[in-house]
């Protein structure tokens, strides 16, 4: 356990009244504060400048009628992402009641939608490389709606044991925190179920490209396979990066505040944000230039290619023959 961490479970372990700090302390409590908020703004001003230099894009691709599945997990996968992260910043402010410290939490619940929507994205993506199967976008789907499950069943468990609380450092000078320091290998286990996740889509889609690689004489498009690969790996290392960065925090002990404050910050999942709208515009875009460009996968018995940019099992849809016809569902 961090010696900031220590400090912060001292200081809060209060449960309805706010109750002054050990003076000593107060110096280094006050520096993961400020350096937690200054990362936090930053935060929020990469999300909302992406958010910005890509509205063009976000209007050519999504604000079409009819909208269909993989147009709202786009919105909610963005604009909550957005909304988690502006919430977060009141959590290292001072002069803070508990109410504001109770609203400003909701950015644990805004991070949960955001990797389910995350993975629900991947998933479509793996299931295009496979042409929809039935069963495997069954299995998929029964594993990504366990691992929610999973995750909710956690988010659930922090907020009864791990409650909000307001300390004070000084008269007037009041700040957010919880009244119990949880064992850091549940943070490693809240990581695990989208690292695996991951990994699963990963091994499909890998698997699924290298048969493709082999039969593409006379390929054209393959610029599809390449971004479903390449954004699958970025999510990948983004996760372990995450779940990196939140063991070292609680695990390792820092006398620099500063450094805690920092290690901190990067463990914000909030990046996961632009990640998502990103598959999705490059995953757009690669359809366009496939279809432009006369996309043609020659498959033993086919003369055309099996990929199927749609939405998963259930999903209605008119069976088109070639990628050009199925684009505009991703």
């Amino acid at each position: 356990m961090s010696n900031v961490a220590s400090l912060f479970l001292e200081v809060l372990s209060i449960r309805s009244e706010v109750e002054p700090l050990d003076p000593s302390i107060v110096p280094s409590v006050a520096t993961v504060k400020t350096t937690g908020q200054y990362f936090q703004v930053a935060v929020v001003a990469v999300l909302v400048y992406d958010a910005l230099i890509t509205v063009d894009k976000e209007a050519k691709f999504f604000w079409k009628l009819p909208r269909n599945t993989v147009d709202y997990v786009y919105f909610v996968n963005r604009y909550v992402g957005i909304f988690g992260a502006i919430t977060f910043l009141f959590w290292n402010v001072y002069g803070v009641d508990l109410m504001m410290c109770e609203w400003s939490s909701l950015d644990v619940e805004m991070s949960w939608v955001t990797i389910i929507s995350i993975d629900y994205i991947l998933m479509i993506r793996v299931l295009a490389l496979y042409s929809q199967g039935r069963r495997l976008s069954l299995c998929l789907g029964l594993l990504l709606m366990l691992g929610a499950l999973f995750k909710l069943a956690m988010v659930i468990y922090l907020d009864i044991f791990q409650r909000i609380a307001v300390g004070s450092l000084a008269k007037n000078v009041t700040i957010c925190g919880q009244d119990l320091l949880l064992p850091w290998q549940l943070g490693v286990i809240d990581w695990v179920i989208p690292m695996a996740y991951g990994a699963v889509l990963m091994v499909l889609a890998l698997y699924k490209a290298a048969e493709y690689w082999k039969i593409s004489a006379g390929f054209k498009g393959f610029m599809l396979v390449k971004v479903l690969i390449r954004d699958q790996i970025l999510y990948f290392m983004l996760v372990i990066t995450c779940c990196m960065f939140d063991i070292i925090q609680f695990k390792l002990e820092f006398s620099n505040a500063f450094l805690a404050g920092i290690l901190n910050a990067l463990g914000n999942p909030a990046f996961f944000t632009i990640l998502g709208s990103r598959m999705l515009f490059n995953l757009k875009e690669a359809g366009e230039r496939g279809q432009n460009e006369g996309t043609s996968y020659g498959m033993p018995s086919q003369t055309i290619s099996e990929i199927d940019f749609a939405e998963p099992v259930n999903a209605q849809r008119d069976s088109e023959p070639d990628i050009e016809g199925h684009n505009e569902e991703a």
